[in-house]
């Protein structure tokens, strides 16, 4: 658990890795209680089929896609307003708005760089949100979870 200026904690950022040796095998089986499991479960569900290769435009329709068929509600180009003061003083774009809860990023990148990181928790720290995932459709899948707390 690590701090920041003005009380404010990162609570847990989780790497998970999934790289099936026989490219058959579905995702890892986790219980995360804020319902990211579902988000998870959709990424490898479009991984297992796509592989890495493609844009990430591509991806982000074929998630879009596996959320509907699983009645996963989402925004799409979910705008995230930052306020200072009670001032709009920034927008970010996040790739999804899941559940009205939960930040989600794609990524398509042979590999992921700390900005990459840095972006969702910009997004969550700039915003009333508190649950991102970061979904890598690089050689190995991997997802990063994160979790903002403001803490009190």
């Amino acid at each position: 658990m690590g701090r920041c200026a003005g009380g404010t904690r990162i609570l847990r950022i989780m790497r998970i890795h999934a790289n099936p040796p026989d490219g058959t095998p579905d995702a890892p089986k986790h219980t995360f209680a804020d319902g990211t499991n579902e988000i998870i479960g959709a990424f490898y569900a479009v991984y297992n089929e796509l592989r890495y290769g493609f844009l990430e435009s591509v991806y982000a329709s074929a998630l879009e896609i596996e959320f509907m068929e699983r009645g996963i509600p989402y925004v799409r180009e979910h705008s995230l307003e930052v306020r200072y003061k009670s001032r709009l003083v920034g927008m970010y774009r996040a790739d999804f708005l899941v559940a009205a809860r939960v930040v989600v990023e794609v990524k398509a990148s042979r590999c992921l760089v700390d900005a990459d990181k840095r972006q969702l928790l910009h997004y969550l720290r700039g915003t009333n949100q508190e649950i991102g995932l970061l979904l890598h459709f690089g050689p190995d899948a991997s997802f990063h979870r994160m979790v903002f707390s403001r803490g009190s």
